[in-house]
């Protein structure tokens, strides 16, 4: 009985960890999905930065860098 209640979690939590990582990379952006959200933002006060990091896998970022005299933390 022990036997198969172990089998049960093991292959409980592989199917989660399956799932996880499906749901998740169906939630990725793509560079014009940044685009997209940063069209509806004010560029006031910020220099946004996007790209790509190439490794192991591809990597998308998204950097809001405070212009000069902006983000002085008031």
């Amino acid at each position: 009985m022990a036997g198969v209640l172990t089998g049960v979690v093991v292959v409980g939590a592989v199917v989660c960890f399956a799932w996880d990582g499906a749901a998740s990379n169906a939630r990725t952006y793509t560079l014009t999905d940044l685009d997209e959200l940063l069209e509806g933002l004010s560029d006031e006060g910020y220099r946004w930065e996007k790209g790509v990091i190439r490794g192991r896998g591809t990597k998308l970022y998204l950097l809001g860098l405070p212009t000069q005299g902006a983000g002085a933390g008031g």
